[in-house]
């Protein structure tokens, strides 16, 4: 999800249609290449990479910075050849083999839509609640999880049919190669936790108790329940949670090919943790209060609040912590890595996408503008 901010000065206002007619074809597609993307706003296929064009943060207003501010474009590695593939607000990204699978914003809704990369055969799929209003989306290779009405639905991407999953409204949600997890929404906070494997419509009770759904992956989920102050690793083999760790995290990395976790508080017990997957003795890293934790290449990275939203990084073990960005980046987005470089929405520029060198630490504004609107 994304900030969303009032702009006093707007320029080139655009009212927004989701999933609207798209322009002529782009040649230089590559749809049988393997796609290599960690996130939802950054991806490349063969030569190409695709992203989104910066954070459209006057969405609220009906308005576009400039007319193709969070749009969807391509460019090559060397930022050549950048051009337009969806020129609508696009809040998140799935390429699978020629189609593009994109949610775009249209007046307070999410719209699922599916594009070919050349531009063609652009297809409105299904309206439901907003991102920006509640994270409820996860893409995965044969369905999609979305939330309408605060219902919780699974969209079969061959067929396009849609089914609900359960009969409660949901608080969040996460997915594992079996299953997906989702806490009820009790009143706006969260309550018991559920699972319903991939192609089940009832679920199953996991809790009896309300529970913070953290993370799941590589057969397990992560959760802390509010009642006994502990956080617990659900392991999918065996049926079975155990304590893993006291106290209720704001934030969770989940780091399985090197066998441990981050977590981090934010408004209490400020600071970060690292502790192993299996659950033992956490050790404190930092005092930092972390936000939007990647791990790469030997190093957490993450947003920095407790310096003004700037971007840090700092081995597991505590050391080596330093900033690699004086920007202040949205704390709302989850910054991509792809291809070694980390991909962010600047709050320091407007919201314009940059992005950051993670072994020379340079970086560079990558967004499409267009003469005469903002930054042109």
């Amino acid at each position: 999800m994304r900030k969303l901010f009032s702009l006093a000065l707007v320029c080139a206002v655009v009212l927004l249609s989701g999933c609207a007619d798209s322009a002529e074809p782009l040649t230089g597609a590559q749809p049988d290449e393997a796609v290599v993307s960690d996130g939802l706003w950054a991806a490349r296929q063969g030569d190409w990479i695709y992203y989104i064009n910066g954070d459209n943060y006057v969405r609220d207003e009906g308005v576009r910075i400039h007319d193709y501010r969070g749009a969807l474009c391509r460019m090559k590695q060397d930022r050549s050849m950048q051009d337009v593939v969806v020129a609508e607000d696009v809040s998140l990204f799935n390429i699978d083999g020629e189609y593009i699978w994109y949610v775009a914003y249209d007046d307070g809704q999410s719209v699922l839509c599916r594009i070919k990369s050349d531009r063609t055969e652009k297809k409105e799929i299904l309206r439901f609640d907003s991102v920006y209003d509640w994270g409820g989306y996860a893409y995965m290779q044969d369905v999609i999880y979305y939330v309408k009405d605060g219902g919780l639905y699974r969209l079969d991407k061959a067929t396009l049919k849609s089914e609900r999953i359960g009969t409660h409204d949901i608080y969040n949600l996460r997915v594992s190669s079996r299953y997906v997890y989702y806490t009820v929404n009790n009143e706006g906070e969260p309550g018991e936790l559920y699972k319903a494997a991939h192609d089940q419509t009832e679920p199953e009770q996991l809790t009896m108790v309300p529970a913070f759904l953290l993370e799941a992956g590589e057969g397990r989920a992560y959760y802390y329940a509010l009642a006994t102050g502990y956080c617990y690793c659900y392991d999918e083999e065996a049926d079975k949670a155990e304590a893993i760790a006291m106290g209720g995290y704001e934030e969770f990395l989940f780091v399985p090919e090197e066998g441990f976790l981050v977590g981090s508080y934010i408004s209490s017990e400020e600071g970060m943790y690292v502790m192993p997957i299996e659950g033992g003795e956490r050790v404190k890293i930092s005092e930092d209060r972390a936000e939007r934790m990647i791990y790469y290449d030997g190093y957490i990275y993450y947003i920095n609040l407790s310096e003004m939203y700037e971007l840090y990084r700092i081995r597991p073990d505590g050391t080596d912590r330093e900033s690699i960005c004086p920007d202040a980046v949205s704390e709302l987005d989850v910054p991509d890595l792809l291809d070694g470089y980390l991909y962010y929405f600047s709050d320091s520029d407007e919201g314009r996408i940059y992005r950051i060198n993670l072994e020379t630490l340079q970086y560079e504004c990558v967004e499409y503008e267009v003469s005469g609107v903002i930054g042109g």
